[in-house]
């Protein structure tokens, strides 16, 4: 297949390039160029503004993919970008997203937030939730393609960028004080292999709707 990956550059989207082409795929990645990522074949690279209207319309043009990834649309405003820039061009999309898009608790099933008729909730202090929330509404409205939305849990391993467990274990190492406001509460972490095993896997399994990416029976074996 034909695969655009919006962002792909780093962490679990880095590795997931790598396994489409390691599959065959003819794969394009389309980003700001900044992290100067390798991969384990040549990729055909698009330099890209992922906030820009203009710069998105303008790098995607006259071009189709079969599937698009996007790993970098963080709200309503990205996501229509998104829209705009990919319909008519494509075949299928699979955002990112986040299990950062349903309330605390327990059990939570997918229908627990519903994309269909969501507004934007103004009063959420959570930025990052009420983002990704509103990309998927906007996702799920439009028709130009299907859209599948993953909404992945806390992705944990080496190559995290972000450094989040290493800033605990460096607290604890130094004597520094950490803070966990639920001591009690069960926390659901993924490695940035599986995630990266899973986005691959959708490619071919390709349907709509959410798709929620945390227990270990929804991930694909793979020996």
């Amino acid at each position: 297949m034909k695969i655009l990956v919006l962002g792909g550059t780093r962490y679990f989207g880095k590795r997931l390039v790598d396994l489409l082409l390691n599959e065959g795929h003819q794969v394009t990645v389309a980003s700001t160029g900044k992290t100067g990522a390798q991969y384990s074949q040549p990729v055909e690279r698009i330099a890209i503004e992922r906030k820009s209207s203009d710069s998105m319309r303008t790098a995607l043009a006259h071009r189709t993919w079969d599937l698009v990834y996007d790993q970098i649309c963080f709200n309503a405003e990205e996501a229509r970008i998104a829209c705009h820039a990919l319909s008519g061009k494509i075949g299928s999309l699979v955002y990112t997203s986040s299990q950062s898009v349903y309330d605390y608790g327990v059990n939570i099933e997918e229908g627990a937030f519903k994309t269909s008729g969501y507004i934007e909730n103004s009063l959420n202090k959570n930025s990052y939730q009420e983002g990704k929330r509103m990309a998927e509404q906007v996702y799920a409205a439009q028709e130009a393609f299907p859209v599948v939305a993953v909404r992945i849990t806390l992705v944990m391993g080496p190559d995290d960028h972000t450094r989040r467990l290493h800033w605990h274990i460096a607290r604890v190492i130094f004597g520094h004080p950490i803070f966990f406001p639920n001591p009690e509460g069960n926390l659901t972490v993924i490695s940035s292999v599986d995630a990266a095993r899973f986005l691959q896997w959708i490619a071919v399994h390709q349907q709509s709707g959410p798709e929620e990416l945390s227990k270990p029976e929804s991930r694909p074996h793979q020996s």
